[in-house]
C-alpha cells in the first residue's frame, strides 16, 4: 500500500509541473510576473530538469524551461541577482542552449552583469516599476523626464545600459553619443506598478560580430 502510495504521489508531482508551467508561460505572456513567479517557483519544485517539450495550450509547444523563465521573471521586476542565479541553472543545465530562448537569456545575463541600478528616493516611491534604458553600441542618459516635466537622471552623467525604479506612468527618454553628434535618440515608455518596462535604441545599424569584437569578445 505504502508503494502504491508512493507512486501516486510522484505521478501528481509529475503532472502538477506540466499545469505550473502552462500556468506560468500564459502569466508571462500577459507580462503577470507576480502570478509567473509563483507558477515557475512550483514547477521548479515539482521538476527541475529542463529540456522536454510541453504542450501549453491547442498546438503550442515549448521547451520546459523553468529556470530561464523564472530568470525571466526575476529580470521583469528588477531583481537580477536572482535572475543570474536562475539563468546560470537553466545555462549549467543545457538544453536553452539549443532554443531561440538563449539568445536573450545571454543579452539579458550582460546587461544584468552591467546594469547601473539606480533606486532614486527609493523610500518615497509608492508601488514603482523598472525602467531598463540601454543602447547599441552605447549612450548617456540625458533625460529620462515623466509627465510633470521632471528629469529622474538629472545631475552626473549616466551611462547606458541604466535600471532606475519610478513611480507608474509616462516617460520620455532621451540618449545621445558623442560618437553620433547632433543624432539623439529619443523614446516615449510607460511604466506600470511592480513591472519593467524595457527599451534598446541603436545609433546605427550593429553588426553582432563586429560588436562582440569591440568588447573584447569572440562571437
Amino acid at each position: 500500500m505504502t508503494a502504491v502510495m508512493l507512486a501516486l504521489g510522484h505521478a501528481t508531482a509529475f503532472a502538477d509541473y506540466r499545469e505550473s508551467y502552462e500556468k506560468a508561460i500564459k502569466a508571462v505572456d500577459q507580462n503577470d510576473w507576480g502570478r509567473a513567479l509563483e507558477s515557475l517557483r512550483a514547477a521548479v519544485t515539482e521538476n527541475s530538469v529542463e529540456g522536454k517539450r510541453i504542450l501549453i495550450y491547442g498546438m503550442r509547444y515549448k521547451p520546459y524551461l523553468p529556470h530561464y523563465y523564472l530568470g525571466l521573471a526575476y529580470f521583469s521586476t528588477g531583481n537580477c541577482p536572482a535572475a543570474t542565479k536562475a539563468w546560470a541553472e537553466s545555462d549549467r543545465q543545457g538544453p536553452v542552449r539549443e532554443t531561440a530562448e538563449y539568445g536573450t537569456l545571454v543579452r539579458l545575463r550582460e546587461l544584468c552583469n552591467g546594469l547601473l541600478i539606480r533606486v532614486p528616493d527609493s523610500t518615497r516611491i509608492a508601488d514603482p516599476g523598472l525602467l531598463v534604458i540601454d543602447a547599441l553600441p552605447w549612450g548617456v542618459i540625458d533625460r529620462v523626464e515623466d509627465s510633470a516635466g521632471k528629469n529622474w537622471v538629472g545631475g552626473a552623467e549616466v551611462y547606458t545600459p541604466l535600471a532606475i525604479a519610478v513611480p507608474p506612468g509616462k516617460y520620455s527618454v532621451v540618449v545621445t553619443s558623442a560618437r553620433f553628434p547632433g543624432k539623439p535618440l529619443s523614446h516615449s515608455m510607460e511604466v506600470r506598478s511592480g513591472k519593467t518596462a524595457m527599451w534598446v535604441g541603436r545609433f546605427e545599424p550593429i553588426d553582432p560580430k563586429a560588436y562582440l569584437e569591440t568588447q573584447g569578445r569572440r562571437p
